[in-house]
């Protein structure tokens, strides 16, 4: 029998010598009917030994994943022709690893930011009390947002550069388009054009690129840093929402040259039964693609 689950994907795209590879952290999100593994190099549904995307999930259950692995693979030609590739397989130490690109290279920045709605409820009711956060919430005032006061504070060992770009998505209350969780500012789920604070169950954030050693394809490096959210809804009325694990890719070159003919894509690796028989479908009218 044929389980069915829903992944989607979407990506944004904003048009040195690399360091040693730093261990990936990993986080487990779990909502609705599904318990999913990612790591902070990007490597997602996959401990480097065993697919962990179960789904459907039951506390208690033998667990079955449906996925064996994920990842991003990345593509284009420098301004001379030369191929530039970096591609997420099964290796835990392969083209991508955790962290920030800067002008002077890599900076490590090896951590998977966690929060979720009754957090951010509660943060949301503190403040509207008085105006005041009397009680603040470790993982509101730890979330990786432009400008953040107190993200030391709550980050030990991490410093939050300033870049142009940004970082993870907030409800801006005062429009200073800086986060501070102490002036009522809190985590949401970015959506271009939508002017409401979409807040999703749960929200997985951090950030890898491929300024690395290219073990997994040799490719020559993009200096492609990539800001992923992985996130979850739980819904009351049993819908496809809460069979699905959604993914966005913030795509930033840091690159002194322009990338041409530039290629995105998403390596899944279903794994249902026998490895000869998993099926995929797709419906392009949503760009979405199921078992």
């Amino acid at each position: 029998m044929k389980q069915t689950c829903l992944l989607l994907i979407w990506a944004l795209t904003t048009v040195i010598t690399p360091l040693g590879a730093q261990a990936p952290v990993s986080a487990v999100i779990e909502s609705g009917n599904v318990k999913a593994l990612v790591q902070s190099n990007g490597a997602l549904f996959w401990d480097f030994s065993n697919g962990q995307f179960i789904a459907p999930y039951v506390p208690g259950q033998t667990e079955i994943s449906l996925m064996r692995a994920s990842g991003v693979w990345l593509s284009g030609l420098d301004p001379g022709g030369n191929i530039r590739l970096a591609a997420q397989l099964y290796d835990s130490n392969g083209d991508f690893e955790p962290g920030l690109i800067t002008g002077s290279g890599a900076i490590p920045f090896n951590k998977i930011w966690r929060v979720t709605a009754d957090e951010v409820a509660q943060h949301v009711a503190d403040w509207e009390d008085n105006q005041v956060i009397d009680n603040p919430v470790p993982n509101v005032f730890s979330w990786p947002a432009r400008g953040n006061p107190f993200f030391e504070q709550y980050n030990s060992g991490l410093t939050l550069p300033s870049l142009s770009q940004g970082f993870a998505a907030f409800w801006d209350r005062d429009g200073d388009a800086v986060y501070n969780p102490a002036a009522g500012d809190f985590p949401v789920l970015e959506v271009r054009g939508c002017e409401q604070a979409i807040v999703p169950h749960e929200m997985l954030w951090f950030s890898f690129h491929d300024y690395s050693l290219h073990n997994q394809t040799g490719g020559a490096i993009l200096n492609m840093e990539i800001h992923t959210l992985v996130f979850t809804f739980n819904c009351t009325d049993n819908s496809v929402l809460n069979d699905a694990v959604f993914v966005r890719y913030k795509l930033i070159s840091r690159a002194s040259e322009d990338l041409l003919e530039a290629r995105f894509g998403v390596f899944a690796d279903f794994d249902i039964g026998a490895p000869n028989d998993d099926y995929v479908g797709c419906d392009l009218s949503v760009n979405s693609f199921w078992l």
